[in-house]
This record gives C-alpha cells, structure tokens and sequence, in this order.
C-alpha cells in the first residue's frame, strides 16, 4: 500500500477515491491532522493515482467526478454481493477436521463399528455360516430342478425365515487389516452423514445399501462366500460424492483426491489388481444405490 497524496477535504478526498474506484484502482482514505491521506492499496496502480490526484486537483469540480460516489456505491454493492455468493461455495474447515465424530452426533458409526469388531473376534476373523448369506460349503439344494439334478440355492436359507442374511454379511470382515480399512471409511463417510442427516437416516441408508449390495453380489456371483462393510461403505461415498457436489456448503468432507483414490480401488478390485474373491458385486450394487439416494433429492423435484 502506497500514498498517492493528499487533500485538505474529507469529501473532496471521498469522491476521489470513488473515481479511482471507478477506474478499478482500490484505495482509502485516512484523516492525518488537517489533510485526507490517499493510500492506493496496489502499488502498481501508484502512478496513475498519482497522476489522476494531479487532475483532481486542479478541476475538483469536473463533470467526470459528479457521478463518482453513486458509482462507486454500485461497484461496492455488487462486489458484497459476489462475496456472499462466494461464501455460500466455502466450508468452513476450521475444527471440521475432528469431524465427523468428534461433536457426540455419531453413535450409529460408533455402534456399527463395534458390532464389527465384536463379531470380528468372537468369530477369530472367519466367515460364520449363520451370519453369511449363504454358505457354498452348506448344502442348499433345489429338489425342483428341471434336469433333475440337485442344484445350490443362495437363498435357501432366506426362505426357510433367516431373512437376517440379507444384512449380516456387512459386519463379518476376513483379517484385521480387512476390518480396519472398512471401519476407517465408515468413520470418515458414515460419521458426516450421521452428523449431517441424522442417525435415523443413516441408519436406514446403510440397511437398505447392505440388502443392495449382499443382493447385487449374489446376483452376480451366486456360489461366492463374501462379508464385509465395503459394499455400504461405497454407497456412503457414493451419497456423500453426490451431495458434496449439490450442497457443499452444508459441510461435506470429500477431496477430488479422496474420489480417485476411491474409484481407482474400485476399478483394481474388478480387475482383479488386488486380488481374487472381492465382493464387486457388492461394491458395484452398494455404489450406484448411494449415487441415487444422493440424487433423489434433486430428481424428486423436477
């Protein structure tokens, strides 16, 4: 910030610095004993101010300097407008980062995340056959096949009134590391939507991505043993990536880096990068389910 000069007015020394306004150079004036200081706030703009003072000086009274302070006053207005529009885009993220969990709001993530831990030791880490969709090893068969052969049915046990399968699944977890990872997402995903939406909410977004996605792997891998969390773990990224995108002034935590790290996994996953016997059909079914409830929203109302 430098001074371009002074004047002994404070209202001549206004309307100057509204017709620098004007002409796009920001600057203030500042009462200094018996004289108006002008300060330009950019000091490339310095010599121009300088010698637009010296104009000034001369010919207060100018035509080009009556219309000075209305416009000044409309520019003023539309830049507080603008930056109220730019406010309504910004998330605040001072103290978002002991978010989502650390306000008390999440106990839903905090049940969730226990039950698989519990079931996780009380079952030393192995796929247990009433908690499982089905169980390949079990024998489910189809005494009506038309070829006359006995033929496995997944949902053999559902039928027979174990309709609890269609959700257990989420909670049993192969290894440590494999229940790590997928607690870590939903804290990080479930724990905003909790907070955000409520946990009456969130709890019926994870029941109704965990019969999706348990679903969607049977359909499309019928005789696979499968378990764990990812499958709602992806339709709470794929909620969150929508409303992120729709509302993120109501406090959305996703980077564009946490989405390609997201759907990067998912495609190594089906291309079989990181393994075999991923549940991708879980992940898929649990994926397109949370972009549509993230969507609803919007398509309900047009």
């Amino acid at each position: 910030m430098r001074q371009a000069g002074t004047l002994n007015s404070e209202k001549l020394a206004q309307t100057f610095v509204d017709h620098l306004l004007t002409l796009g150079i920001n600057s203030h004036t500042e009462q200094d004993h018996d004289e108006w200081v002008i300060w330009v706030r950019d000091e490339d703009y310095l010599e121009t101010a300088q010698a637009e003072l010296e104009n000034f000086r001369r010919s207060p009274e100018d035509s080009r300097y009556r219309g000075a302070s209305a416009a000044a006053q409309a520019i003023r207005e539309q830049e507080a407008l603008r930056r109220q529009e730019a406010r309504k885009n910004v998330v605040e993220m001072r103290g978002q980062w002991k978010s989502p969990t650390a306000r008390g709001r999440t106990p839903v993530v905090f049940a969730l995340i226990g039950i698989c831990v519990l079931v996780g030791i009380f079952s030393e880490f192995k796929f247990h056959p009433k908690l499982v969709f089905h169980h390949p090893k079990l024998v489910f068969q189809n005494i009506d096949s038309p070829d006359g052969e006995a033929k496995s049915d997944p949902f053999q046990a559902v039928k027979s009134g174990e309709v609890w399968r269609v959700v257990t699944p989420i909670f049993l977890h192969g290894d440590i590391l494999h229940l790590a990872f997928n607690m870590y997402w939903l804290f990080f995903l479930g724990g905003q939507i909790e907070n955000i939406r409520g946990g009456w909410r969130f709890a019926g977004l994870v029941l109704i991505s965990a019969i999706v996605s348990n679903l969607g792997q049977v359909f499309l891998d019928s005789n696979s043993l499968f378990g764990g969390m990812s499958g709602v773990n992806y339709a709470l990224f794929g909620f969150v990536w929508m409303r992120w995108r729709i509302e993120p002034q109501a406090g959305w935590l996703l980077s564009p880096f946490t989405v390609i790290i997201l759907m990067v996994w998912f495609v190594a996953c089906f291309a079989g990068v990181v393994g075999d016997h991923i549940a991708n059909g879980a992940h898929a079914f649990g994926l397109l389910c949370g972009l549509v409830t993230g969507l609803l929203p919007q398509l309900l109302r047009r």
